[in-house]
């Protein structure tokens, strides 16, 4: 009975390990210019000159942000519901993940009849 539990934890780590790096090893997925191991969604449309990035003594300050196009608010949820924690990103609600001292936080804005996405990184 021993031997079961043991091939099936190693399994289950296997199938985990080999989520995670499914967007590593697929050419295809596009990152944010400025937050490189975020994945931009299909369909978003990144906005670069709208991005800044900066290191201060506490850590970094870095916000991407991109026009969602036809997108609905809950889909880009839903997405980034369902990546983030393959690259680490612990969610804590309300739109926000940790990871490592620093806080993500996805904010949808109105600009114009457009709808915007922001995604900012900050320390804790």
């Amino acid at each position: 009975m021993r031997i079961f539990v043991i091939i099936a934890v190693m399994i289950l780590a296997g199938m985990v390990m080999a989520s995670a790096s499914v967007y590593a090893q697929d050419d295809s997925v596009q990152f944010f210019e400025v937050l490189d191991d975020v994945p931009l969604m299909p369909g978003l449309i990144e906005l670069p000159e709208r991005s800044m990035s900066f290191d201060k003594p506490g850590g970094r300050v870095v916000e991407s942000v991109a026009e969602m196009a036809a997108m609905s608010v809950d889909s880009v949820r839903a997405y980034y519901a369902s990546v983030l924690p393959q690259f680490g990103w612990n969610p804590v609600g309300g739109d926000q993940f940790i990871r490592n001292g620093e806080r993500l936080e996805m904010m949808f804005e109105d600009d114009a009849g457009i709808i915007i996405l922001r995604l900012s990184i900050q320390p804790k």
